[in-house]
């Protein structure tokens, strides 16, 4: 197996004396002049563009669109509040205002609703479009009806749900078929203690144990495999009655399908407003100094951001995340408005293997093991994640040895292999299953 490997290796990297470039510099990019006079709610791909909504009026008034290299309007007539939310699905967006949801296609604009309070998520689920928020009626003042704080479209019609929330989500997602909303509901109409989060099927609330417990609700949602996780302005989710036992979570939590655990030691410092799946792990923002990354093991910062700056939006388009808010002028160091882009490092564009230098099996499930095939003396080895950071350092001097990132995240990670005198011996990726 190991001769196999170390063929294959070969013949994908161009085997031979190759040079190697590891980027282990993370940069922050500004969108052009940014966001001013006003704040970012939310964030959406659409038509190969970034649609960015908030309350603002430069470059455009609550909507503009990013291509890259310029702002446009987003050609979404009617507005005269601030937008929320996006959702987007088969060729149409959805945005969610203070008090209205509109569609766009193409660049059709229709006024879907008008509400009487502001809607603050939508979502695409079981072939209707979802809509949380504080409003609860809908229609024209000469004609409103009452509504519950969560209504669905069918592409016609308007309507409750089967089962109401006696309060205002603030987030939506799919999670594992079913609709995850989260916010400052405490009960269903049928009498569930949801307590800030719930899955809801269409017809009826599935509890995810007894909630979360906390000053304020849940904001922001993300999946990450079997894993939902939810952040918010929280400090326990519950595993026994309201009273009962509880798990320290400070203002983010995962729940894996059956229970709830904390994320890392702490979660994040203060209230989390938005998260999202990124690079084999979760993004967090909020109003808190930095943008957070968690690679399933330890929380790291992405980037710095000015005290009493908020993160309200992120979203990952081309392999990049971009991050929207209020209140930043800088991000980890760069001059930038309110919005901005990040990529992350690039990792090895190649592999040198002209000291006899093999690494298998890989992938692994963590423990790969290194072989010489001339014995080097006080070999160091030094492994990376795709941030950077050093997540694994030993030093050996037989002809094989092994490395053990188990408690790693999967993912890739870059490894080095230097000389007593820091000479470089070896180079390349390791991916970890």
């Amino acid at each position: 197996m190991k001769t196999n490997y170390f063929k294959s290796l070969a013949t994908l990297l161009c085997a031979g004396a190759l040079l190697f470039s590891v980027n282990t510099k993370a940069q922050w990019t500004a969108m052009g002049g940014g966001i001013t006079s006003g704040s970012v709610y939310a964030m959406t791909v659409f038509n190969g563009n970034i649609y960015i909504g908030g309350g603002f009026f430069s470059p455009y008034s609550d909507l503009a669109v990013w291509n890259g290299g310029s702002y446009s309007s987003g050609l979404v007539s009617g507005i005269t509040q601030g937008v929320n939310a996006f959702a987007t699905f088969d060729s149409v967006l959805y945005v969610a205002t203070d008090n209205g949801i509109y569609q766009l296609i193409g660049s059709t604009s229709k006024q879907l609703a008008i509400i009487n309070d502001p809607c603050y998520a939508l979502c695409w689920y079981n072939h209707m479009l979802y809509a949380g928020g504080w409003m609860d009626s809908i229609g024209p003042a000469s004609s409103r009806k009452k509504c519950g704080h969560i209504i669905t479209y069918n592409g016609t019609t308007w309507d409750s749900i089967a089962v109401e929330v006696d309060s205002w989500p603030k987030a939506m997602t799919v999670y594992n078929g079913q609709l995850a909303v989260g916010g400052y509901m405490n009960y269903s109409s049928a009498g569930d203690t949801l307590y800030g989060i719930g899955l809801y099927n269409g017809t009826k609330w599935t509890p995810l144990s007894h909630g979360i417990k906390g000053s304020g609700g849940v904001f922001a949602l993300a999946t990450q495999g079997s894993n939902l996780y939810i952040g918010g302005e929280f400090d326990s989710a519950s595993v026994g009655p309201k009273y009962g036992p509880h798990i320290f979570t400070n203002n983010i939590a995962v729940w894996n399908g059956s229970a709830w655990d904390s994320v890392g030691a702490k979660g994040t410092s203060s209230t989390v407003y938005a998260m999202c799946a990124y690079n084999g792990g979760i993004v967090a923002g909020g109003y808190f100094d930095s943008v957070m990354f968690w690679n399933g093991a330890a929380w790291s910062s992405l980037g710095t951001t000015p005290m009493y700056s908020e993160i309200n939006s992120t979203i990952v388009f081309n392999g990049n995340l971009y991050v929207g808010g209020e209140m930043f002028s800088t991000i980890g160091g760069t001059s930038a408005n309110n919005v901005a882009e990040y990529t992350a490092p690039t990792g090895i564009a190649s592999i040198s293997n002209a000291n006899g230098i093999s690494i298998y099996p890989n992938p692994s499930n963590g423990l790969f093991t290194i072989e010489q095939s001339t014995e080097n003396h006080n070999v160091k080895i030094e492994v990376y994640n795709v941030l950077g950071e050093e997540v694994y350092v030993n030093s050996f001097s037989t002809l094989r040895t092994n490395i053990d990132i188990t408690a790693q995240a999967s993912g890739i990670y870059i490894y080095r292999m230097l000389n007593a005198d820091g000479s470089l011996l070896s180079t390349g990726k390791i991916i970890k299953d």
